[in-house]
């Protein structure tokens, strides 16, 4: 349909369908009422939130046609949904394909999640509470996603702070207060400086709509405040985010929120994201005859935080041992890769189209991976209640489909090819390689080495938690663990087979969501990138035609670019697989607890909110030592009594006196150290109940501390009590033992233990040799070889794992060859690993060159 016409979008005005956005918030805001009415019939309130969203869900997807494919009304053509809300500062609802593609994984994983939520929350104490808040935080995110103009956005996005923090405060612990503490704070600071931002913006523009303004900022603001107002904006979305030095709330949030909560957070995050991408290419969209100065060094910026962010959160995912709080790292290190592609698209303008296509590709692949993630986790924790992956192991056999599905997650995440994650890192690889080529700056092939390494560091995690949970000996308590119930089992396995379709299928998206979505952003349709990706001048047959996987048009694996990213692929198994085995033989992965405080993100917030405290405590001070040296001033200037002294003391005590009051004081004041003999009747009456006040409140404030003095010194007589007691009992209990110690003594002597020990030892040892000597034939010896590489194999991969496993199978003798034959079979490892690094990295290199 490239050659017709398009009038614009489709309005209430021209059709109902206009209505769609808008029913697409509402219809959530329903449910969570009805879902509160059903409080007391479980099943009833079950049906209410997973019908919602599947209605969520069925509207969202029936605006595809309009927005992505264009609709004939009345003889016209229109592309696109607009809705306006009349009387309400023109507030309303824009749909395109952009917000539209975020929207469609929004509501599928959301309808994915009320399923699982079904059996996950089933023993939780507050289900009522925690399907309403779960239906209000889906109606608010999708009106962040389909909002037409900044403010609407803004109060959506603070809307969705509080809201999803009472998902994170659900079990209502300690933790869980401190994390929901945590996580609104940076909501709402962070929603404060994105209004500054938007404030800003419409006071130069004057325009507050979502749209392309490129032109009128150029026009209208001066280059240093375009910086500004895009930082604040970023900042402000970054902290939602979890941007690195943003992420803090993360971690946090996500250990002690809810396994189907926790699920969601994959694409509330990318609320975030679709801010970031709507500051940077929407408001900065590249434009005929328009510089594009601004966007090139935003892009440049976004490229260094999205580096930043994604290595960050990749080393702190490896050192966690606790699954949650390794998959929330995670996170953050795969936003990293999102902020990363965005960069490159603003840092090419016009030719950005590739690093677009790779941001929105992984948008839809991280929601689909981490929330499979989550929801094995969840299933796992279900069944045994435990998060630390160190205390697990062979779950595999219990739960076989919850371990298949995670292992497809995790080669998501990692990159692997034939699964999605590998579709969205090869678009970003190839949009890093054109801003290195485009530019010659040796930034960005430092970024791209930051990119390797993150996606080597994301098969290091992944398959550590992997391994750790699934693989290995099965801890005793856990050989009963029952499987994962049947509605927690249908999300997984359709999370599954989206994210093996969709690696299989890659240019499936491309053609159906992605590509449509980039006609929005100004690029060149004609650039190489752009017409490979998605080619808009073909109006029937394929219009994406790059080769991922295999080449769209002849569908063949062998063409040149499918083998240099199939080479990318396999370097990251390869690399990510040899850091993986050297990781768990030297016991980085034990580095958690002895992580240096100064090296941590949290605690440098906390140090600089102690220091914000310090100085508080110390302007109060300073300003009482003022009072203080007025009240002396006072005294002894020999005032009548001491009003003035006792009227600052009432300003500043608790004492809620009328504002018309306190101006008589303060008056009164005044004269009484300029001119005494002119206070009025009134103002001497307000300053002697001022001190009257004042004596009442130092009289209660002694008969307070009186009180805890008295509490104070009957705790520390009971706690003396209390030790002179266990101190009794404690030389009760040495003096019945130590005859017990001098018999054991005794009788160890008598039967002289120690020279039989030794006697037998040597009997043993010399019969050991006896058997070496005779049995020394070869295939004897390549047995004996065989076994001992297997159990060399075995404790390099499972000595950190299991701990000392192989002593309880082998003697003390096997033990002590095979740790000798460790080392020289680690260092073979470790030169054979380095030389293929070695090898792949020149390989690599010599492509590169020859393209």
């Amino acid at each position: 349909m490239s050659h017709v016409e398009v009038l614009g979008p489709v309005t209430r005005e021209v059709s109902q369908l206009a209505t769609l956005p808008m029913w697409a918030v509402v219809v959530p805001l329903i449910g969570a009422f009805l879902a509160g009415l059903s409080r007391k019939v479980e099943k009833l309130r079950n049906v209410v939130v997973v019908a919602t969203t599947a209605v969520t869900l069925g509207i969202v997807l029936a605006m595809y046609g309009p927005v992505v494919q264009g609709i004939h009304i009345h003889g016209y053509f229109y592309k696109g949904i607009e809705f306006t809300i009349k009387g309400i500062l023109a507030a309303g609802f824009k749909v395109d394909p952009v917000s539209l593609l975020i929207a469609v994984v929004t509501s599928f994983l959301w309808l994915v999640s009320s399923i699982y939520a079904i059996s996950y929350m089933s023993h939780k104490h507050a289900r009522t509470r925690f399907a309403v808040f779960l239906l209000l935080a889906l109606s608010v995110d999708l009106g962040v996603l389909l909002a037409k103009d900044w403010f609407s956005l803004f109060v959506f996005f603070e809307m969705l702070g509080i809201f999803s923090t009472m998902l994170v405060i659900h079990e209502e612990t300690k933790e869980a207060l401190d994390a929901a503490k945590l996580y609104l704070s940076f909501c709402i600071i962070g929603g404060l400086i994105l209004l500054a931002g938007v404030v800003m913006l419409y006071s130069y523009t004057g325009v507050i709509d979502i749209q392309p303004m490129a032109d009128l900022i150029e026009k209208t603001i001066p280059a240093a405040t375009r910086y500004i107002i895009a930082a604040l904006m970023i900042i402000g979305f970054g902290a939602k985010a979890g941007i690195f030095f943003l992420h803090v709330w993360l971690p946090e949030a996500y250990q002690v929120a809810p396994t189907p909560a926790n699920a969601l957070s994959g694409v509330m995050t990318k609320v975030g994201a679709y801010g970031i991408l709507r500051t940077v290419h929407t408001l900065y969209a590249p434009a005929e005859g328009i510089s594009t100065a601004t966007l090139t060094n935003l892009g440049y910026g976004l490229v260094l935080i999205g580096a930043l962010t994604m290595i960050g959160g990749a080393i702190n995912a490896m050192l966690s041992s606790n699954c949650k709080r390794m998959l929330a790292y995670s996170s953050v290190s795969q936003m990293g890769y999102i902020i990363f592609g965005l960069g490159c698209a603003a840092y090419l303008a016009q030719e950005g189209a590739m690093g677009m296509a790779g941001s929105l590709y992984h948008i839809i692949n991280h929601a689909l991976f981490k929330g499979a993630l989550f929801l094995c986790v969840g299933a796992v924790y279900f069944r045994t209640h435990e998060l630390d992956m160190r205390k697990l192991g062979g779950l595999w056999r219990n739960m076989p489909i919850t371990a298949l599905v995670c292992l497809a997650a995790v080669f998501g995440i990692t990159g692997m090819p034939f699964f999605n994650g590998y579709v969205s890192k090869t678009l970003l690889h190839h949009s890093i390689i054109e801003a290195w080529e485009h530019s010659g700056n040796s930034m960005f092939l430092f970024a791209e080495i930051i990119l390797m390494l993150s996606a080597f560091s994301a098969w290091i995690y992944g398959m550590k938690m992997w391994i750790m949970v699934f693989a290995g000996k099965r801890p005793e308590k856990y050989k009963s663990v029952k499987p994962e119930p049947i509605l927690m089992r249908i999300p997984l396995i359709t999370l599954a087979t989206c994210i093996v379709f969709i690696g299989l299928r890659p240019n499936f998206l491309l053609e159906k969501l992605v590509g449509p979505a980039l006609a929005f952003f100004g690029y060149e349709t004609s650039s190489h990138a752009y017409r490979v990706l998605y080619n808009v001048h073909v109006s029937e047959g394929i219009r994406s035609t790059i080769p991922i996987l295999y080449d769209p048009r002849t569908l063949s694996f062998f063409n040149s670019e499918v083998l240099h990213n199939l080479l990318s692929g396999g370097m990251t198994v390869l690399c990510g697989g040899a850091l993986f085995i050297l990781g768990f033989r030297f016991g980085w992965f034990k580095l958690e607890n002895r992580t240096p405080e100064g090296l941590s993100v949290k605690n440098w917030y906390l140090a600089l909110a102690r220091t914000l405290r310090f100085a508080l405590r110390s302007f109060a001070i300073l300003r009482w030592k003022v009072h203080l040296g007025i009240r002396s001033y006072i005294l002894s200037a020999e005032r009548t009594t001491d009003e003035v002294a006792l009227k600052m003391a009432l300003a500043i005590s608790d004492e809620k006196v009328p504002l018309e009051k306190l101006r008589l004081i303060e008056s009164g004041a005044i004269k009484l150290i300029e001119a005494p003999e002119n206070l009025t009747e009134e103002e001497i009456f307000w300053l002697r109940k001022a001190m009257i006040r004042v004596d009442e409140i130092l009289a209660e404030e002694k008969e307070k501390t009186r009180i805890e003095l008295g509490k104070a010194l009957k705790l520390a007589a009971r706690m003396e009590e209390i030790i002179i007691e266990e101190r009794s009992r404690a030389e009760k209990g040495l003096r019945r033992f130590m005859p017990f110690v001098k018999t054991m003594e005794e009788k160890l002597t008598e039967e002289k233990f120690e020279p039989v020990f030794e006697k037998t030892m040597e009997e043993y040892r010399k019969l050991r040799f006896g058997y070496r000597s005779i049995t020394k034939g070869a295939l004897h010896k390549f047995f004996v070889w065989l076994r001992r590489m297997i159990i060399a194999a075995t404790i390099v991969l499972s000595e950190e794992r299991f701990g000392t496993v192989e002593e309880a199978v082998y003697s003390a003798l096997d033990v002590a060859d095979t740790r000798r034959m460790i080392r020289s079979f680690t260092r073979d490892i470790y030169l054979n690993v380095s030389l293929y690094v070695l090898i792949f990295i020149a390989f690599s290199l010599c492509l590169f060159y020859v393209q």
